[in-house]
């Protein structure tokens, strides 16, 4: 008599999980992870929501509670993005982001909550808290909900599931900060190595580290929703903080591969310069996708750049940001692709991408980040007669 092994799921896709992450963020990445820690767990549950909190930093406005200078400096920063989006064209931006959110994160219909304590309990059996920067107290202004201290009772499992802390180093206050909210975690999992060792520092419980839920889907899964564009033959670049290289190497490309540089407009731009290339200031998620699935060549110095750029097997470098790089050195250094990133004009790699070798690994990394998601869930093997 032989033993086969049968997946099965918790309570006969019964169980209830919910989501806690940064779906409201006008971010492409911030929405594509979204989308795709959904998409996967999905397959574990068929109740999979996404608990539709949209706290000021994402809304940009802040509530009574946050002081005078922190309400003039977001009233500014929404002053100058209302310009940028409605004076340069880009409502149609937020049109797109939004028909994204509504048709594949959440439903429209759902209450938002703008406060923790507007957040109701939860009946779910898991939370997911993550991916993206939700333990980067300088984004979040130290709100305490990514922790899970929104919750009344222990009534649920926490699981963190790619969560990171975005700087490659971190203050006093901000290791204070991490280490009181990570003791309510059950199940740990961070994106980058430097958040493990981090961590690592003042608790016990394991920790993994798991890669970006978008790398968890294949690039059919991807294609499936993008839109394609009818730009053809072109340099993607990608340029979050308008970092200088970034521009440079781009040209350099260009002119070396007689291609145009197609630049997706990050948001980061002055008014001035947000024309310097032929830009696709609408693109909302589905478009940002069809752009990266047909480019020639991407040029990007964004963590989700790198990702897409390696999803759709595409050949690329990328610019890591001097403060907080280490999402890209780690991840790339996993697939052996460390030459990728570049640090002085001189330095571009002309070596062709061996994606055969490159999938195999990334292949390895998404069995050990499932096998963690598997893990806090509660999935196992379950052995099984096989009849003679």
């Amino acid at each position: 008599m032989a033993l086969i092994l049968v997946r099965y799921e918790r309570s006969d896709f019964v169980m209830k999980i919910s989501i806690l992450t940064f779906h409201w963020a006008i971010n492409y990445g911030a929405v594509l992870q979204a989308y795709a820690l959904k998409h996967v767990l999905l397959k574990y549950s068929n109740h999979v929501d996404i608990i539709n909190y949209k706290p000021f930093f994402l809304n940009y406005a802040p509530s009574a509670s946050h002081n005078v200078r922190t309400y003039i400096s977001y009233l500014i920063k929404h002053s100058i993005n209302f310009i940028r989006f409605h004076f340069c064209g880009l409502g149609q931006k937020l049109k797109n982001y939004k028909d994204f959110r509504d048709k594949y994160i959440v439903d429209s219909t759902q209450p938002v909550f703008y406060k923790q304590a507007d957040i109701p309990q939860q009946n779910s059996d898991f939370i997911f808290i993550g991916s993206d920067q939700v333990w980067n107290k300088q984004i979040t202004f130290a709100d305490t909900t990514y922790f899970g201290c929104f919750l009344k009772k222990d009534t649920c499992k926490l699981v963190s599931y790619a969560a990171s802390i975005g700087n490659d180093k971190s203050t006093v206050d901000e290791i204070v900060f991490l280490k009181n909210g990570i003791k309510n975690i059950n199940y740990i999992s961070v994106r980058e190595e430097t958040a493990k060792e981090l961590i690592a520092n003042f608790t016990n419980k394991e920790i993994s580290v798991t890669l970006d839920p978008t790398l968890l889907l294949s690039k059919n899964d991807w294609e499936k929703i993008a839109i394609t564009p009818n730009n053809k033959s072109y340099i993607l670049l990608y340029n979050m903080g308008n970092m200088p290289l970034t521009n440079q190497i781009a040209k350099t490309i260009a002119k070396e591969k007689k291609l145009k540089i197609l630049e997706i407009f990050s948001g980061n731009r002055s008014l001035k310069k947000l024309y310097r290339h032929a830009t696709c200031p609408t693109a909302g998620p589905r478009e940002f996708l069809g752009l990266f699935a047909n480019a020639s060549y991407i040029v990007t110095s964004s963590f989700h750049g790198t990702a897409f750029s390696l999803i759709f097997n595409k050949q690329f470098v990328t610019v890591a940001h001097p403060t907080a790089g280490s999402r890209m050195r780690d991840l790339l250094a996993k697939l052996d692709l460390s030459e990728r990133i570049v640090t002085n004009i001189n330095d571009i790699p002309y070596r062709d991408i061996d994606y055969k070798k490159v999938n195999a690994k990334l292949d390895i990394e998404r069995q050990k980040s499932i096998a963690f998601l598997e893990n806090a869930l509660g999935v196992c093997e379950k052995e099984k007669d096989e009849p003679n």
